[in-house]
């Protein structure tokens, strides 16, 4: 029996041969804009974030060439009552060349982390996950809550009523956390 068909590709590009897709590099996976990473680098986000990943069919995104994929991504964290719990979402079938993402659904717990990873799927089955090998889950902690604002000292500038001559004057300013999980404080001038 023979079989006649016509796929269509971008000009200059040439479809892939089968085979299994390329496992997904974690260089090429991003949370929310921001690198993949996990442990204690891991960031904590405002807002459930989106995440996405560069996938490669069996000829690994070579120039000219490309390779029809779907993206099975998988997040995952642990529940209140101590069990694992998992999301999964597969995108639709695009050309290797795009970008794949997923926005990870408002089930996503505030102030837990959580894990994901994705794989490369096409007819003739699915590459390993990101997080195999020598590859690792990616990690984010949702964190919707704002911490209190920080408690500001300065000798120079004091909180007292007292006038001080401030225009052009260093001072110097204490920034004191009240709570443990703050890194870092952000402050702007008023008139800047």
């Amino acid at each position: 029996m023979i079989a006649a068909g016509t796929v269509l590709t971008a000009p200059g590009t040439v479809l892939a041969a089968d085979g299994l897709p390329k496992q997904p590099l974690t260089a090429d996976l991003e949370t929310g804009g921001a690198a993949c990473v996990a442990g204690d680098e891991r960031p904590y986000v405002r807002t459930v974030p989106q995440v996405v990943a560069r996938l490669y069919g069996p000829g690994g995104g070579q120039p000219g060439e490309a390779s029809r994929v779907r993206g099975e991504f998988e997040a995952w964290w642990q529940g209140e009552d101590g069990a694992e719990e998992r999301v999964s979402m597969t995108t639709s079938t695009m050309n290797d060349t795009a970008p794949f993402g997923w926005q990870l659904p408002d089930t996503v717990p505030d102030e837990t982390v959580v894990s994901w990873r994705v794989r490369a799927v096409n007819d003739a089955g699915a590459s390993a996950w990101s997080s195999e090998g020598a590859g690792a889950p990616c990690e984010f902690v949702y964190d919707r809550t704002l911490p209190d604002a920080p408690v500001v000292t300065s000798s120079d500038y004091p909180d007292d009523n007292t006038w001080t001559p401030g225009a052009g004057v260093r001072g110097t300013f204490r920034f004191t956390a009240r709570a443990e999980d703050v890194v870092a404080f952000a402050y702007e001038f008023m008139g800047e």
